[in-house]
């Protein structure tokens, strides 16, 4: 016998005692597991198990004895496991199925880069508090946050995103939390949700080959060091022109383009942001020759780096 519920129809009587007991809310959801547990028939348990045991142990004399106990209905249950805020706040598996559809949309739209639908999906979020679980308090504010951060770091992770930049965002925004006030923290879930999207489009390499991931990272990760055509296909123990035509093909630009216009963008961040010389940008961004690096900063941004730490005052 399976529980109290599967053999047969209950009487009234037997209803009523197990809500007086249980609870209303308690007796239905017990009544519905076991309404979805398989009982077995009698009729042809006793003939299997005797069949099974006689072709495990062909030449022994066995006898089987078939004992049948049923639960009296004067037993008090244990109701601990009952008096959870589940059946206390009678809170709709809809609801919880709603919360818990807007947390995957909004992971689902952080690792695809998607600021505006992660938006949305974090403020469905907001409209699902479910009481005792959580209040404004700024420790479980904390926590909160906290556990966002880790939830975003691995959405991105799935987005094929190197690592190093997801140690430095989520690093980064660990301090913030630790450090920020009351005050403060009511704004560092949009602001994590708008940068880690960013990271996203900026750092994903999920569309390119393993191949042309690996060339992306190393130079992104490696602009101050020696980077050339023949350097990059060696590491990879391919050709030069294989590297070549499989990097245009998957990028839709050449191999010496990419690292130039990444140079420049470093170059372009390290000159608003740092007091440090032309010439020691140039060598941050791996150019010994000035002269050769301000060509080519000019070519791209359209200005010289001395113009462009002029027209970008760094913040006070």
């Amino acid at each position: 016998m399976i529980g109290p519920w599967t053999m047969g129809q209950r009487s009234q009587a037997q209803i009523d005692y197990t809500e007086r007991m249980m609870g209303k809310q308690a007796s239905s959801a017990v009544q519905e597991y076991y309404n979805g547990v398989r009982s077995i028939d009698a009729a042809w348990l006793a003939p299997t198990i005797s069949t099974l045991v006689s072709m495990a142990f062909p030449e022994d004399d066995f006898r089987v004895q078939e004992m049948r106990e049923f639960l009296p209905m004067n037993f008090s249950p244990d109701t601990r496991y009952f008096n959870e805020p589940a059946f206390e706040q009678e809170l709709p598996a809809s609801m919880l199925e709603q919360r818990y559809a807007a947390e995957g949309r909004l992971l689902e739209a952080v690792s695809r880069g998607d600021t505006e639908a992660a938006l949305q999906a974090m403020n469905g979020m907001g409209r699902f508090r479910i009481q005792g679980r959580f209040s404004d308090t700024p420790y479980q504010v904390k926590t909160l946050l906290t556990v966002m951060n880790t939830l975003f770091r691995k959405a991105i992770e799935r987005s094929m995103v190197h690592p190093y930049y997801i140690d430095e965002i989520s690093t980064r925004y660990a301090r913030r939390i630790e450090n920020a006030s009351m005050e403060e923290q009511p704004a560092i879930i949009g602001s994590m949700v708008r940068e880690y999207c960013a990271y996203v489009r900026k750092y994903s390499l999920k569309e390119y080959s393993p191949l042309v991931q690996k060339i992306i990272n190393h130079i992104n990760l490696n602009l101050s060091s020696e980077l050339s055509l023949k350097s990059l296909a060696a590491m990879c123990y391919i050709s030069p022109s294989y590297l070549s035509n499989l990097f245009k093909r998957e990028t839709g630009t050449t191999l010496i383009d990419y690292i130039n216009t990444q140079r420049v963008q470093r170059a372009a961040h390290l000159l608003a942001t740092t007091k440090l010389s032309v010439a020691s940008v140039a060598e941050r961004v791996g150019i010994l020759d000035v002269n050769y690096f301000a060509k080519l900063f000019k070519k791209a941004l359209g200005q010289t780096p001395t113009q462009y730490r002029r027209n970008h005052p760094q913040p006070r």
